[in-house]
C-alpha cells in the first residue's frame, strides 16, 4: 500500500469538493487518479497500474466525505493525516499546500514525457 501524502491529499479534498458542488464524482475521481498518478512520475516514483486508481479514489473520497460533510463513511476510519489536513481547510497553510499540490502534477516527469509508465 502506498502512504498518502499531503500535497494528495488536498487534490483529493479539493476534489470532494467539486463533487459536492455537483461535478460529476467518476469523471472527478477520474480525473484524480491521473493527476496523482502524473506527480507521482514526476517525482520518478516507478508506479503499478493500481497506484491512485479510480477504486481508490473513491474508497478515499468517501473518508474525506466523512469528515467534511458527516457523512458516514463504511469503509474505513480515517487516518491522522487526513484529518491534520482537512482541519487545515482554508488556512494559508492549506493553500500553499494546493498551490504546490497543482505545480507538482504538472510538467513532464524525467523522462520528458507526460505519459504513464508502469513498473
Amino acid at each position: 500500500m502506498w502512504k498518502w501524502n499531503d500535497h494528495e491529499i488536498v487534490l483529493l479534498i479539493e476534489a470532494v469538493k467539486r463533487i459536492n458542488s455537483g461535478a460529476a464524482r467518476g469523471t472527478t475521481l477520474k480525473k484524480l487518479s491521473k493527476k496523482l498518478r502524473r506527480m507521482a512520475l514526476n517525482r520518478g516514483e516507478n508506479i503499478g497500474k493500481n497506484y491512485r486508481n479510480y477504486r481508490a479514489m473513491n474508497s478515499k473520497a468517501h473518508t474525506i466525505e466523512y469528515l467534511l460533510y458527516g457523512i458516514p463513511d463504511r469503509f474505513y476510519s480515517p487516518r491522522p493525516e487526513f484529518i491534520r489536513i482537512v482541519c487545515s481547510v482554508g488556512t494559508p497553510e492549506y493553500s500553499s499546500l494546493l498551490k504546490e499540490a497543482e505545480e507538482l502534477c504538472s510538467g513532464k516527469d524525467g523522462n520528458g514525457v507526460c505519459g504513464e509508465r508502469f513498473g
